[in-house]
């Protein structure tokens, strides 16, 4: 009784993990083949094929400090068989037959337009540009550091390399353009933007912070 007991809680554990693992044909080929009664028995809470092959690797371990090995290479492997495709052979084929018999593709080339000369009028010469070539916008002026006329001797080299590194250029991005996250523009203003552009408002007790740390979630 005990011995037909475990053989069905093994099938019915292979139910499971083929139903898990959406293996729709070959669980249904189990339960006919094997007559299982799902209506009748299923898994415990927490009790699954996956659960159990781990509990038997952590047991095998502690024991013998290795993990088991369940499969081997088979001497004499077996030939995989693909499954029969008969049926959509004569679709195949006659979509074959029709993208053969279709004509070759011919890439259509709009004609050349003959060039713009340059116009002189009143010695105002105007020279045409292409539509071929993009015009790009002039670049953007480039933003000079202007540091504190207060500013210690010894602060210049690194004021002229964080210079070089961050006000490079201005890529015209405003306080408005960042959608909310109104404490930290707030916290960047007061550290910032004010001791710059105000330097004789921060002397003293006043004087700006050291230095700044904005956290938040993943993203901001």
């Amino acid at each position: 009784r005990e011995q037909q007991d475990r053989r069905r809680n093994i099938l019915h554990l292979i139910e499971n993990y083929l139903e898990s693992e959406n293996l729709r044909e070959t669980l249904c080929c189990l339960q006919q083949e094997a007559r299982l009664l799902s209506d009748q028995y299923k898994l415990c809470d927490n009790v699954d094929l996956e659960c159990i092959v781990k509990d038997y690797e952590d047991y095998y371990y502690m024991r013998f400090n290795k993990l088991p090995k369940l499969t081997k290479k088979a001497d004499t492997p077996v030939e995989y068989r693909k499954p029969n495709t008969n049926t959509n052979n004569g679709v195949l084929k006659r979509a074959l037959a029709r993208v053969k018999s279709a004509p070759p593709y011919k890439q259509t080339t709009l004609p050349d337009k003959p060039p713009i000369e340059e116009v002189q009028f009143a010695n105002i010469v105007i020279t045409p540009v292409s539509a071929q070539h993009s015009v790009s916008p002039p670049p953007a002026p480039v933003r000079n550091f202007e540091p504190a006329r207060d500013l210690p001797e010894e602060w210049k080299p690194f004021v002229d390399t964080i210079s070089q590194e961050i006000f490079t250029r201005d890529v015209h991005t405003r306080w408005s353009d960042v959608i909310g996250l109104d404490m930290a523009k707030k916290l960047l203003m007061e550290a910032i933007v004010y001791p710059i552009r105000y330097p004789e408002l921060f002397k003293g007790l006043l004087s700006p912070w050291k230095g700044i740390l904005l956290h938040g979630p993943p993203g901001k």
